[in-house]
């Protein structure tokens, strides 16, 4: 068993394949499974390759940098990916990615990632599945970031989560909003309670019941 079929489950260019048309798609793929320590650069402007990485273990950042700050565009876990379009665009990779923790990645060739996208047409609808899904996620954090109240970025950060999951009860890491929304803890928490107290949401420690979504997208327009 390879190690692409052992982890088939954290892939999503793998997802809905059978054994045997993964066998076929990943026969001739050349990996590499690269361990990386807290707090180091796995990607950025000027040192990547044109491969797609695969996060096996361990949490990962993404960041863009902007003047003398940093902007948190998204927080990576297992079996999430990052590097598509390192593959397919020749210009710069547009970020940095960074090890939250300690991490595993698997990365696959570009030239071996087209190979199958050509070898399967389940792969294919994986990759555009995939694509459009980063497109309506990057879509709702330049909605996220760009409302004016901590209140509203809230708001959009707590419906985007509710979308995701498709239930109206959502666990709040208070340390990781913050940091995706460009907000200080305490601010977080006085706009938790904002929302609280127009009965947009309940919260009882880290669960947040979303009890009007219609209010809570118009109160973010």
């Amino acid at each position: 068993m390879t190690i692409i079929k052992q982890f088939k489950k954290e892939l999503f260019i793998l997802q809905g394949l059978s054994d045997e048309e993964i066998n076929e798609a990943t026969e001739t793929v050349k990996y590499e499974l690269k361990d990386f320590q807290r707090g180091e650069v796995i990607y950025s402007p000027t040192s990547y390759e044109k491969r797609i990485g695969f996060i096996l273990l361990g949490e990962c950042e993404v960041r863009s940098h902007r003047g003398d700050g940093k902007v948190i565009l998204n927080i990576l876990g297992v079996g999430d990916s990052f590097g598509i379009l390192a593959v397919f665009k020749d210009e710069p990779f547009p970020t940095e990615v960074y090890a939250r923790k300690n991490t595993s990645v698997l990365f696959v060739d570009g030239t071996d990632l087209i190979s199958m996208i050509e070898h399967s047409g389940k792969i294919s609808l994986n990759v555009i599945r995939f694509l459009a899904e980063r497109v309506s996620f990057l879509n709702g954090r330049i909605n996220t970031v760009t409302k004016i109240g901590v209140d509203k970025k809230l708001a959009s950060y707590l419906l985007s989560k509710q979308k995701k999951l498709g239930e109206n009860v959502v666990e709040l890491n208070f340390k990781k909003c913050a940091e995706t929304i460009g907000a200080g803890r305490a601010s977080v928490y006085r706009a938790l309670d904002s929302l609280v107290s127009k009965g947009y949401i309940e919260a009882e420690n880290k669960i947040i019941k979303i009890l009007d979504i219609k209010s809570l997208e118009d109160f973010i327009k």
